[in-house]
C-alpha cells in the first residue's frame, strides 16, 4: 500500500514545468496596452467633441440614430447606438467626469474660439479680472 500510495502521489511526471496557463490572466504586452489607451483616448475625444459641439447627436430618438451625424460618430467610435447613449447620459449625470473631461481635451482646436484662443485661455484672463475687480 505504501507503494501504491506513493505511486499515486508521485507521478513521473510530476517534475515536469506545467506552462498550460502561462498566457492565460498573464501580462498584457506593453504594445496592446499602447493601443488600448490610444484606442479610448481617441474614442473619448471624438465623444467629447460631438458631445459639446452638437449634443443633440446623443438624443434617444429613432430620427437621430437614423441620422448621418450619428452614423459617423457609430463609425468613429466602433460603438452601438446604445453605448454612445449611454456614453452622453454618464456624462451628464456626472460633473466630476465632465470636468475631467473637459480638463483633458481643452486643447482641441474646436474649442478655440474665433479669435484663435482656446477656452482656457478665456478662463485665466476671466479669473485674472475678476481678481482685479475684487482688489479695487
Amino acid at each position: 500500500t505504501e507503494a501504491l500510495k506513493n505511486k499515486i502521489l508521485f507521478s513521473e511526471y510530476d517534475d515536469e514545468y506545467d506552462d498550460s496557463y502561462e498566457t492565460v490572466g498573464g501580462p498584457v504586452p506593453n504594445k496592446w496596452l499602447s493601443n488600448i489607451a490610444r484606442k479610448d483616448y481617441e474614442q473619448d475625444r471624438d465623444l467629447f467633441l460631438a458631445f459639446e459641439t452638437h449634443k443633440g447627436v446623443f438624443d434617444r430618438t429613432s430620427a437621430v440614430r437614423k441620422s448621418r451625424e450619428r452614423a459617423d460618430l457609430r463609425k468613429q467610435t466602433s460603438m452601438t447606438d446604445e453605448q454612445i447613449e449611454g456614453w452622453a447620459i454618464m456624462l451628464e449625470r456626472n460633473p466630476k467626469v465632465y470636468a475631467i473631461m473637459k480638463q483633458k481635451f481643452q486643447d482641441l482646436p474646436a474649442f478655440e474660439n474665433e479669435s484663435g484662443e482656446s477656452e482656457k485661455d478665456d478662463q485665466a484672463e476671466t479669473s485674472d479680472e475678476t481678481a482685479k475687480l475684487g482688489q479695487s
